[in-house]
C-alpha cells in the first residue's frame, strides 16, 4: 500500500472516529431535549417537537459533513487546520452536555423545581446512549447526595458493562439505603445470571414491598417459560390480589407465595 492512499484510509478512520463521538453526544444533547419538550407539550404534538428540534440537529450534522469533506479531499499543509474544526464540532456538543449536567446539578442542590427528575433522566439517556463517563458523574453525584437512584444508575451502568459483581453490590446497596426498585434491578440481574431462585426471591420481595408491576411480569415469565403455567396463573392471581387489591392472604395462599420465592431460611428471615 502506498503512502497516500494509507493517508487516505487514515483520515476516513478519523472522520468515522469524530462521528460516532458526534453522534452520541447529539443524541443526548437532543434525547434530552425531546423528552423535556414531551412533558412540556406532550405526545399529541411530537411534529411540534421535530419541527422545533430538526433544524439544529441537522444543521450540526451538516456542518461536519461539510468540513469533513474538506478534510478529505484537502492538501497535506491544510489537514490540520480541517481536523481542529472537525473536532471542535464533536467537542461543542460534548461541552454543551457537560455544561448541562452541571447546572442541574446545581438545581439539585438549591432545590429548583423538577431538578431532581430532569437530572435523573439526562443519566438515564446518558445510560441508553452507552456515555458512561456522563452517567457514572450523574449517579455518584445522585449517592453522594443520598438518593437513591444513583446505585441502581451504577448498577445498572456496570450490568451494561458486564461487570456483575459491581452490579450487585449497587443495587445491594440501593435496596439496603431504602430504594425498593431496587429489589426488582436484584431480580432482573440474578435472572440474567441465570439464577433463578435468588432472581424469583428478589422479585418476590419487589412486589411484595413496591407492588412492583415489571417484577409480577418478570415472575410470569419465569414461571411460564418453565412450562408452569398453572401456578403461573395461580401465583398471577395472589399477587395481583397483594399489587391491585390490598386484600388479605387465606393461610394457603400465604404457603403457596412463600414456598414459591423463598428458602425456609429466608422465609423465617422475612417474618
Amino acid at each position: 500500500m502506498d503512502g497516500e492512499k494509507k493517508m487516505s484510509i487514515n483520515k476516513r478512520k478519523n472522520c468515522e472516529r469524530l462521528y460516532q463521538q458526534l453522534i452520541q453526544e447529539m443524541h443526548v444533547k437532543y434525547g434530552f431535549k425531546e423528552r423535556i419538550l414531551l412533558r412540556e407539550i406532550g405526545f399529541d404534538n411530537v411534529k411540534e417537537i421535530t419541527a422545533k428540534l430538526a433544524p439544529d440537529y441537522f444543521s450540526e450534522l451538516l456542518s461536519f459533513e461539510e468540513i469533513s469533506n474538506k478534510y478529505l479531499k484537502c492538501l497535506p499543509e491544510e489537514e490540520t487546520l480541517n481536523f481542529i474544526k472537525l473536532v471542535q464540532i464533536m467537542t461543542d456538543v460534548q461541552r454543551e452536555n457537560k455544561k448541562m449536567i452541571t447546572s442541574l446539578q446545581e438545581n439539585m442542590l438549591v432545590e429548583k423545581e423538577d431538578s431532581l427528575e430532569k437530572l435523573q433522566l439526562f443519566g438515564d439517556i446518558c445510560l441508553y446512549c452507552s456515555h458512561y463517563e456522563n452517567a457514572e458523574n450523574i449517579y455518584q453525584f445522585q449517592i453522594k447526595h443520598k438518593i437513591t437512584t444513583g446505585y441502581n444508575g451504577m448498577g445498572l451502568l456496570h450490568k451494561n458493562t458486564g461487570e456483575y459483581t459491581h452490579a450487585k453490590e449497587y443495587f445491594t446497596a440501593g435496596y439496603e439505603a431504602g430504594n425498593k426498585k431496587a429489589a426488582y434491578y436484584l431480580g432482573c440481574l440474578h435472572r440474567e445470571l441465570g439464577q433463578e431462585q435468588q432472581a424469583r426471591k428478589w422479585f418476590g420481595i419487589a412486589i411484595i414491598k413496591n407492588n412492583d408491576d415489571d417484577a409480577l411480569m418478570e415472575v410470569n415469565l419465569i414461571l411460564e417459560e418453565n412450562i408452569m403455567h398453572r401456578k403461573a396463573k395461580q401465583l398471577q392471581k395472589i399477587a395481583e390480589k397483594l399489587t391491585f387489591k390490598g386484600e388479605k392472604l387465606s393461610t394457603d395462599e400465604e404457603r403457596i407465595w412463600c414456598n414459591s420465592f423463598f428458602t425456609n431460611q429466608e422465609r423465617n428471615e422475612q417474618e
